[in-house]
């Protein structure tokens, strides 16, 4: 059924926005926001390239991807 696609597109658009959202408020890391969202990390970096979004990259997003 059509709504289907429709539905998973809106759940992507909302989870996308309340990713950004956070992010943008320093409330998670980068890593956090791909996992919300289920975009790769790669992906999620580009697509907050394209909205104009400072990627945050320190210390903590450092040892969080050691681990």
């Amino acid at each position: 059924m059509e709504s289907g696609g429709f539905d998973n597109n809106y759940d992507h658009n909302r989870e996308m926005k309340t990713a950004t959202k956070l992010y943008q408020e320093g409330k998670i890391t980068i890593r956090n926001a791909s996992d919300i969202t289920g975009i790769p990390l790669r992906s999620i970096l580009n697509e907050f390239g394209k909205m104009d979004i400072y990627i945050r990259y320190g210390e903590d997003e450092l040892k969080e991807d050691i681990e």
